[in-house]
């Protein structure tokens, strides 16, 4: 097959999705921030493929517009008024928008919260009482969201006095001009999703991380923590801890995006 597609053969990629190969070189967990990592990734020809539940390729993007976009919306979420350290929770969907407005509250230096989409248990009341928990825990200053799950997170979001946007109204906020802020050397950040209490920043190459999340299917919570520097490339070794204090360690293999 490989033979008879040049496109494949040249890009290791079929016709239309970003390529695998590139001659951007590739680095190894070398970048100070996830920032930095995809303003490297930005000069090469790679990027996210999405497909649908077929298979088939919907759309290519390439990390180079992943950055243009997200540092739009990191303008735009400085003219909402968000400030450095102010949470964003998102719902985590598979797609452009998600990753553009994750990288945007990074280019902001703020904290982007993923939340899950719903599972087919319990209905719209079971997910709309989840979203409450989770906004309750990790007190973001905004929510965004598919078009489709607005009223979701509109009525989860009102217990909480938590303005909630879909993807596609970010486009009617001009952004703010002038210089991005900047984080502080020596920031120290924590991020429980289910029982964050503290305020952190984003994002400096100092910076600790302590992670917590839940299994969607098990509703076990898992714990990882980076003991050094949570956006330095992740060097030594991360630890996962379940609720039934099953406890391994892995090496952390992290690569740049490219």
């Amino acid at each position: 097959m490989l033979d008879r597609n040049n496109t494949i053969v040249a890009d290791l990629a079929p016709a239309g999705a970003t390529p695998t190969l590139d001659a951007l070189p590739r680095r190894f967990a070398d970048f100070a921030t996830l920032g930095e990592a995809l303003d490297y990734a930005g000069q090469g020809r790679r990027g996210m493929n999405f497909h649908d539940a077929r298979g088939q390729l919907v759309r290519a993007y390439p990390f180079a517009e992943l950055g243009e976009d997200a540092l739009v919306h990191a303008q735009r979420f400085v003219a909402m008024g968000l400030k450095p350290g102010d949470r964003v929770a998102m719902i985590a969907e598979t797609g452009a928008e998600f990753a553009a407005c994750f990288f945007g509250a990074v280019y902001a230096c703020l904290w982007p919260v993923p939340l899950p989409l719903p599972t087919s248990f319990g209905g719209r009341e079971a997910y709309v009482e989840q979203l409450r928990v989770m906004l309750k825990s990790s007190d973001p200053s905004l929510f965004l969201c598919p078009s489709e799950l607005l009223s979701y997170a509109e009525e989860a979001g009102a217990d909480r006095g938590v303005p909630a946007r879909d993807w596609d109204s970010l486009g009617d906020i001009e952004p703010a001009m002038g210089e991005l802020p900047t984080p502080d050397s020596d920031d120290i950040a924590f991020s429980n999703i289910r029982a964050a209490r503290r305020a952190f920043r984003m994002v400096s190459p100092s910076l600790i991380a302590s992670f917590c999340r839940t299994s969607a299917p098990t509703g076990l919570a898992c714990r990882s923590r980076t003991p050094t520097a949570a956006f330095r490339g992740c060097p030594g070794t991360t630890t996962w801890v379940s609720s039934a204090a099953c406890c391994r360690r892995w090496p952390c293999n992290s690569r740049s995006i490219t």
